[in-house]
């Protein structure tokens, strides 16, 4: 398993961290992962497939943020934050006081 990311960034103005399990090779983004449909009359009633399920993702998904296209050096960017599956946005020092 690939060692986790973490990158300090602002985010609307604010600090925040964007974290990952670093698996680029996996990462398909939100809109393109394959999914399984469970309610045909809730679009939002979905599962995406497992990485066991799955072949590589693609290198270009054919989604972008702000001109950004999923990075290939495993450094965040635009795309990671807005449509990497596999990432999440924190306050720095979450958990603790400042």
């Amino acid at each position: 398993m690939k060692r986790p990311l973490a990158t300090l960034i602002r985010y609307f103005g604010q600090p925040a961290v964007v974290v990952c399990d670093g698996q680029c090779e996996k990462a398909f983004g939100l809109i393109t992962r394959p999914k399984i449909q469970l309610d045909e009359n809730n679009e939002d009633d979905y599962v995406f497939l497992a990485d066991h399920e799955l072949d590589e993702a693609p290198d270009d998904p054919q989604t972008y943020e702000g001109g950004q296209a999923k990075p290939q050096n495993r450094c965040h960017n635009k795309w990671c934050v807005r449509q990497c599956e596999r990432s999440s946005i924190c306050p720095p020092m979450a958990g603790t006081k400042q």
